[in-house]
C-alpha cells in the first residue's frame, strides 16, 4: 500500500518490480483466459474501443476504485468507461472514468492513467466476487527488451493469412467485427527507438516495436495487432515469492500504441506486419506511479466533478 487517500483506505499499486529480461510466453494467439488477464480491459471514448489494464485498486465503503493504464489516443472522445469481460458476456460490467491523465511527463507521450469508480452496488454477487480476487498487474522496469518474448492480451480485431497469385502468403485481411472479444497472442521485440506520430496527437516517446516476419525473431503463436488492440499490455513474466513459494506473475513493460498491417496485394513474399508500442522505462513508470496515487477517494469524487471546469482541466494532457 503506498498512500493514503484521506484517513481511509488505500490504493495498492500491484507492484513495480525490477526484472532481468528473460521472459516466459504464455500461448498461441486464441480467446485469453482467466488469470492474470482479468486485469485486461475494455475502453470506450464515445466513440470507438481500446484495451486497458488495471494496475492498482481500492474500495471505499460501497465503491471500487480501479487506476487503468492505456494509450492517450484512446480517451480523446467523451463518456469514456471502461468494462471488464467480453463484449456480450453475461458477466461482463463497467465502470466510469472520472479523471485521466494524459501525455506522460511531457505531454507527448501516448500514455494515460485513468481513474475509474464502479459502485458495488450495481453489481451482482458475481461480479462482486470478480472484483474483490481481482489482481492487478504489476508494472515492470527491465532492461534492454530487443530478442525478448512477450505476450499482448487485447480486444482488437484479428486478421485472415491471404496468399498472392503464387500461393505465397501476402498479409493479413481483418475479420470485421471479431473485436472486443479478448483474445492472445506472442512475439519478440526486434527494435528499441524513439518515435514520432505526427498529426492531431503529435507523439514522440521511447518505443519498443516487433514485425510478424522479423528474421530469427520467430516465436510460437505469434501474432500482429489491430484496431482496437491500442492501450494492450506487453506482459513478460517474472519470478516473484508469494506465501514462501517461487511463483512466476506477469507484469507490464510496454504499452501498444501502432500497427502497420498489410492486406492483400500480390506483392509481398512474405506477410508484413509492424507493430509498436510504448517502453516503460524509469521516467514512464515513475510518471505513472505518480498520476496513479493522485486519484482521489470517491469522497472527493462529486466536489470534483461539480467544480467548474475540473474535469475537463484534468483531461488536458499534462
Amino acid at each position: 500500500m503506498l498512500r493514503k487517500w484521506g484517513a481511509r483506505s488505500a490504493i495498492a499499486l500491484a507492484a513495480v518490480a525490477a526484472f532481468a529480461v528473460d521472459s516466459l510466453a504464455l500461448g498461441p494467439d486464441r480467446p485469453a483466459p482467466r488469470g492474470s488477464y482479468d486485469a485486461v480491459v475494455r475502453v470506450y471514448d464515445g466513440g470507438g474501443f481500446g484495451t486497458g489494464s488495471v494496475i492498482a485498486k481500492g474500495r471505499f465503503g460501497d465503491d471500487w476504485v480501479v487506476c487503468v493504464l492505456t494509450a492517450d489516443h484512446n480517451v480523446t472522445g467523451g463518456g469514456n468507461t471502461i468494462a471488464f469481460h467480453n463484449l456480450g458476456d453475461a458477466d461482463e460490467f463497467s465502470g466510469q472514468i472520472f479523471q485521466a491523465h494524459r501525455g506522460g511527463p511531457n505531454g507527448q507521450v501516448d500514455l494515460a492513467v485513468l481513474g475509474v469508480r464502479i459502485p458495488n452496488r450495481n453489481l451482482t454477487a458475481a461480479q462482486s466476487a470478480f472484483m474483490n480476487n481481482l489482481n492487478a498487474l504489476a508494472l515492470l522496469r527491465t532492461g534492454n527488451p530487443v530478442g525478448s518474448t512477450f505476450t499482448m492480451p487485447g480486444y482488437g480485431l484479428t486478421g485472415d493469412l491471404v496468399n498472392d497469385q503464387f500461393g505465397n502468403p501476402s498479409g493479413y485481411l481483418r475479420r470485421a467485427n471479431s473485436g472486443e472479444i479478448k483474445r492472445y497472442g506472442n512475439n519478440s521485440f526486434t527494435v528499441r527507438r524513439n518515435v514520432s506520430v505526427p498529426g492531431a496527437g503529435g507523439y514522440f516517446y521511447d518505443s519498443v516495436g516487433w514485425e510478424l516476419d522479423g528474421a530469427g525473431f520467430d516465436v510460437p503463436g505469434e501474432m500482429t495487432s489491430y484496431g482496437g488492440d491500442s492501450g494492450a499490455p506487453y506482459l513478460m513474466a517474472f519470478a516473484d515469492t508469494v506465501g514462501g513459494l517461487r511463483v512466476f506473475r506477469d507484469g507490464i513493460m510496454g504499452v501498444h500504441t501502432l500497427g502497420n498491417n498489410s492486406g492483400f496485394n500480390g506483392f509481398y513474399p512474405f506477410p508484413t506486419s509492424s507493430s509498436a508500442g510504448v517502453y516503460l522505462n524509469d521516467h514512464y513508470i515513475d510518471w505513472i506511479v505518480d498520476r496513479c496515487h493522485s486519484i482521489p477517494e470517491p469522497a472527493s469524487i462529486m466536489a470534483l466533478l461539480m467544480g467548474s471546469g475540473l474535469l475537463a482541466a484534468l483531461k488536458r494532457r499534462r
